[in-house]
């Protein structure tokens, strides 16, 4: 496959003549639309995709994660125990239909995290 590189003022000046092009008729008007199209795909293909139609995209270095060590020395069980409590008491204020505090709410979040973490991501 030919790589084509065009740049973003070449792809708009397609664009509006293919706009112009509209009063042509419907035939040639779709033509021009489908092979704008074609010459889109191909790019993005070629840019953000490998030869298996995957992603190709990285990340610009390495993850930097700050160690709190907050929950080093707590085990999983303790904390899905631990948010469970949190859990509930988030119910309780459902409940009662009135709003969960935001400190319980990023709480749950945080333990939620951890305990994606010690899982190992799964």
């Amino acid at each position: 496959m030919k790589k084509m590189q065009l740049t973003e003022s070449e792809l708009v000046s397609m664009i509006e003549k293919i706009v112009k092009d509209i009063k042509e008729p419907k035939e040639k008007t779709l033509i021009k639309v489908n092979e704008l199209r074609n010459i889109i795909e191909n790019i993005i293909k070629e840019t953000y995709l490998n030869k298996d139609n995957n992603l190709n995209e990285k990340w610009n270095g390495d993850v930097k994660i700050h160690n709190t060590g907050e929950n080093t020395d707590k085990t999983i069980d303790d904390l899905e125990n631990e948010l469970e409590n949190i859990k509930k008491q988030s119910k309780k204020y459902q409940d009662r239909g009135e709003k969960v505090p935001e400190k319980l709410l990023k709480k749950e979040h945080q333990l939620e995290f951890a305990i994606r973490a010690k899982k190992h991501w799964k």
